[in-house]
């Protein structure tokens, strides 16, 4: 009975330790699958913050750009709007001017022409508002070969000078439009370089 007992002391004692050993095996399984677990949970959760990150940056560069785009946007019309102003204070400065002033620019585009040939000089009503008698006079005898119009052209500021083939145009708003159209491109370049 000794070794009946003895015998059953050591198979529980087997089974016993073979139960420990099983349980001490499955707790550090469980462990290390926890362990793995931690890890994997812990790079998503990296990873998930780096694409939060990645976003975030993204949609803020976006924003950036937008706000940039904008506000080189709302420049550009401003400056656009500055030289519209610029050309039509032109034109108002034009369509106001002295007297002797008219005259100056109406006797350097006279001085360009073929003195040979005849053109007949009609003012807009704007202009001719502000050209005096005198200096119609003295500009009619400097150049003989020009006849004033008596009739004068509605809401316009300039002159034109016609033959029977051609009008030259100096009304000053398709003027400084031609300018606008020579230089325009070039004013704008160096307006909107600043």
């Amino acid at each position: 009975m000794k070794e009946l007992n003895a015998l059953k002391e050591k198979v529980l004692a087997s089974a016993r330790q073979e139960a420990e050993q099983k349980v001490a095996d499955t707790e550090e399984r469980c462990a290390s699958d926890l362990t793995a677990q931690k890890e994997k949970m812990a790079q998503y959760i990296l990873e998930q913050k780096e694409l939060i990150n990645r976003r975030e940056q993204m949609r803020y560069e976006r924003l950036t750009q937008k706000l940039t785009n904008q506000k080189n946007q709302d420049i550009l019309a401003h400056k656009r709007s500055l030289l519209e102003d610029l050309f039509q204070q032109s034109y108002e400065v034009m369509a106001n001017w002295s007297s002797a002033s008219l005259a100056e620019f109406i006797k350097e585009v006279l001085l360009s022409l073929d003195e040979s040939h005849q053109y007949v000089l009609s003012l807009g009503e704007r202009s001719a508002k502000h050209l005096s008698a005198q200096d119609q006079e003295l500009l009619a005898k400097q150049f003989p070969q020009i006849k004033w119009s008596e009739k004068q052209i509605e809401k316009r500021a300039g002159f034109v000078l016609s033959d029977d083939m051609i009008n030259l145009n100096y009304f000053f708003d398709d003027l400084l439009s031609d300018l606008r159209k020579e230089f325009g491109a070039e004013l704008a370049r160096k307006a909107f370089e600043s």
